[in-house]
């Protein structure tokens, strides 16, 4: 008997990085990092533009895109708007250093 591979979730994963703005130079980084790494699901950068209110946004459109979680963003006050913004209805992986944030 063949032993199975376990099937891939096909949905992709959705980043929220800041690609433009002041910390721009810090997402641009990471998304490399993740490019070069990347073997598995398909990963597509949201550019929160290192605001709230564009954290907001990015999180609206991976909802939009059906992304089956999201990794980031980058600071504690995107990370507790996203959280609100996306409502447990996918899993944020944040990238904040802030324990307490939630």
């Amino acid at each position: 008997m063949q032993d199975k591979k376990p099937k891939r979730d096909k949905r992709q994963v959705a980043m929220l990085l800041p690609l433009s703005g002041p910390r721009a130079a810090l997402g641009l980084s990471m998304r490399q990092a993740v490019l070069l790494a990347d073997s598995g699901p398909e990963i597509t950068a949201y550019d929160t533009g290192g605001t709230v209110e564009g954290a907001v946004l990015a999180a609206r459109n991976a909802l939009k895109a059906k992304s089956a979680m999201i990794l980031g963003p980058v600071t504690a006050e995107e990370m507790t708007a996203v959280a609100r913004e996306v409502a447990g209805a996918i899993p944020v992986v944040a990238f904040s250093n802030n324990a307490v944030a939630r």
